[in-house]
């Protein structure tokens, strides 16, 4: 079975790698075990690393924002590692502005003051 998504924790920080595109097929998986995670793990901080997800359609675009509205009390997001396609699917729906974007995973690990993941 391939794998769409891993992650891993640190103290209060948990970084979600994507695998593969985020597409219709897999949404509702990937939403399902973003969830259960955040709820098991009870962080204050959640890193989408992008960065072998080379496309993304407006399902999993809707996927982002569900969490991000259901959760923003809760949890703070940051992306990361956007590819090209990526970057140009959240720019065409005006959301490069709503969801916190860093260039690397170094980035947003370092202005969470952590340095290694």
């Amino acid at each position: 079975m391939e794998e769409f998504l891993t992650w891993e924790k640190t103290g209060d920080v948990i970084v979600f790698r994507f695998h593969n595109n985020i597409v219709s097929e897999i949404t509702s998986n990937l939403r399902h075990d973003i969830i259960q995670v955040l709820r098991d793990e009870h962080v204050d901080t959640a890193v989408f690393h992008m960065g072998d997800a080379t496309y993304i359609d407006s399902m999993g675009i809707g996927m982002f924002v569900h969490l991000h509205v259901q959760h923003r009390d809760s949890v703070r997001f940051l992306f990361c590692s956007l590819s090209d396609g990526i970057s140009k699917a959240f720019g065409y729906v005006k959301l490069i502005s709503f969801f916190d974007i860093r260039d690397s995973l170094d980035d947003a690990l370092e202005e969470l003051n952590f340095v290694d993941l």
